[in-house]
């Protein structure tokens, strides 16, 4: 589960999220690595807590599981902080 600190979640939580999600549409690594243009294997890096996933992939990589991109770093009922208002 994230922290609440505010630092950024933990990468074996983003690499479960991808895991299930992918295997929830019964796709393969090869499949997504297809999708995202990859090689193939960079999703079993990602997924084994091997590889982060550059910023600029996320959104991509949450379209092509057909999720949103806070469903690849929260889950329900995580506590999120909000951010201050500047002042």
């Amino acid at each position: 589960m994230p922290n609440n600190k505010g630092s950024r979640p933990e990468r074996s939580i983003v690499a479960e999220r991808v895991r299930v999600d992918r295997e929830a549409l019964g796709m393969t690594q090869a499949e997504l690595a297809f999708r995202m243009d990859w090689p193939p294997e960079r999703v079993s890096l990602i997924e084994s807590g091997k590889r982060d996933i550059r910023a600029d992939e996320v959104p991509r990589l949450a379209e092509s599981l057909g999720v949103t991109v806070w469903r690849l770093y929260y889950a329900p009922g995580d506590v999120v902080p909000l951010a201050r208002a500047a002042g």
